[in-house]
């Protein structure tokens, strides 16, 4: 299905259109010619398009370029399109070409350039750079109809997935655009949707709906429009994306706010997987950690707890062993355990407790619940003991 958005002032007609009533523009072929017309009108195109690429000084080359893509209608955007793959064969630069057309491309037939982005290649094989074309694509359709473009990403058609080497998917990459002109709309559409990966958490466009938020409302109807927010209808990692973002803005305006709130939201399912419920704990950490580890505990998340705890053995090794002691039914106490075990095997010669640290290692291990963990981390001891009796075999 094609997309039809129009830039302001301009209404090209669709192809559909022009058959109907034999209009044409200037890139356009004409409804009715000769073949020979035909042939000579397309030479004269091309000839048109290779001179602007040959114009070196690059401002005028885009304002040229420019002139010649307001008059084409689809097919010549696209024999444009080859004509840029002619070029790059023979080594030119020719990024600023296919992010320009892309450009123009996407506020008119959309789905047309992502076809053509993700479909066709050159005659050695080459393909354009997919992720770029339909960036480029997308940005433009969600300047103008980004509820346009959101349908094309909700769509089995879409293959518009980020990864670690390209960047951001399209879902971010329409909510980067769509929050500057309506960030709740924005915000409310990107909690429905499924979350980045946890190694492109740090690209996630919730942040931008925030801050967006933020300067047009101020954080407390921000902070309400958040909790408006029905989970039921949220992917959960996406609306724990969009709570972390809260805590971090708010943490930024006021040191302490955002922990504050934070602990307000205890007992809500995006909690448990929060990394602002992580990051909470491990600064918490330093100041009190057995609070820190009750915060983790209250809200059930793993992580917060894991390495929390981890960073609690760092700061306080025989505090950390006198918290676990009576807290053995907490939720993660294997993993803590293990922790524990392994890292008080592995106490350097010379610390202070050493030997009692030394002799604590394989009774924590042993009190592990998970026969296979148990037994993973009875070895591990084992190991860093033996190690330990050659280095230092007191």
């Amino acid at each position: 299905m094609s997309l039809w958005a129009l830039k302001p002032g301009k209404t090209p007609a669709s192809p559909e259109e022009s058959k109907k009533t034999g209009s044409t523009s200037a890139g356009a072929f004409p409804g009715s010619v000769s073949p020979q017309s035909s042939a000579a009108a397309a030479a004269d195109f091309k000839k048109r398009i290779r001179g602007t690429f040959r114009i070196t000084e690059p401002a005028e080359r885009t304002k040229q370029f420019q002139v010649l893509l307001d008059g084409m209608d689809n097919a010549r955007l696209e024999a444009t399109a080859w004509l840029i793959f002619e070029r790059e064969s023979l080594g030119d630069e020719v990024t600023g070409l296919w992010e320009q057309l892309f450009d123009h491309w996407g506020r008119g037939d959309f789905q047309a350039a992502i076809d053509f982005a993700l479909h066709n290649k050159r005659a050695d094989g080459r393909r354009i750079d997919r992720q770029p074309a339909q960036s480029w694509a997308l940005t433009a359709q969600a300047e103008i109809h980004p509820e346009a473009a959101a349908r094309y990403i909700e769509s089995p058609d879409c293959k518009f997935f980020g990864d670690i080497e390209y960047g951001p998917d399209g879902v971010d990459c329409l909510v980067k655009v769509w929050s500057r002109s309506d960030p709740q709309a924005a915000g409310q559409w990107k909690v429905r949707q499924r979350a980045s990966e946890p190694s492109l958490r740090s690209r996630d466009s919730s942040g931008l709906v925030i801050d967006s938020l933020i300067a047009r409302y101020g954080p407390e109807e921000t902070t309400k429009w958040f909790e408006s927010l029905n989970p039921a209808g949220c992917h959960p990692q996406a609306l724990a994306n969009m709570g972390d973002a809260l805590y971090f803005a708010k943490d930024k305006l006021e040191p302490g706010a955002g922990e504050a709130w934070l602990r307000t939201q205890i007992g809500s399912d995006w909690g448990k997987v929060s990394r602002g419920v992580e990051s909470a704990v491990n600064s918490l950490i330093d100041r009190n950690p057995a609070a820190a580890m009750d915060m983790a505990e209250r809200f059930q998340n793993t992580s917060a707890a894991t390495f929390g705890f981890v960073r609690f053995i760092m700061v306080d090794p025989a505090g950390a062993g006198e918290w676990l002691h009576f807290h053995r039914d907490n939720f993660v106490y294997d993993h803590q355990a293990a922790f524990l075990a392994e890292s008080l095997a592995q106490t350097r010669p010379g610390a202070k407790g050493r030997g009692e640290a030394i002799a604590a290692a394989l009774p924590w291990a042993e009190t592990i619940s998970d026969p296979a963990l148990r037994d993973q981390t009875l070895e591990r001891v084992r190991e860093a003991l033996a190690g330990r009796s050659e280095q230092d075999p007191e």
